[in-house]
């Protein structure tokens, strides 16, 4: 089974169980710094392509990336899948 999911309750200690299935709902790069100390990845949006950090890959199903695919299809906002899963944080330009 495969889902998406987002929290803006992350920044809470009792909310660390969710790291597992959302992604944490971010809105600076300070927010995803804490996010990703806390043990979640992130999705995070800004209005200048520019913004997009290191850490942070483009939705690929944005308009930025070319929409190679769907947020059905992709399901890459699905959580950390532990400590060892290395995949980036999401970043998407604001439409």
């Amino acid at each position: 089974m495969k889902w998406t999911g987002y929290t803006h309750q992350w920044m809470y200690a009792t909310a660390q169980h969710l790291s597992k299935t959302c992604m944490a709902s971010c809105h600076t790069p300070e927010d995803v710094e804490q996010a990703n100390t806390k043990g979640f990845r992130s999705f995070r949006t800004s209005s200048l392509l520019a913004d997009k950090l290191p850490s942070e890959i483009l939705c690929p199903a944005s308009k930025e990336a070319g929409q190679r695919t769907s947020c059905a299809r992709c399901k890459l906002c699905d959580g950390k899948r532990g400590p060892d899963d290395k995949r980036k944080n999401i970043f998407i330009v604001m439409h």
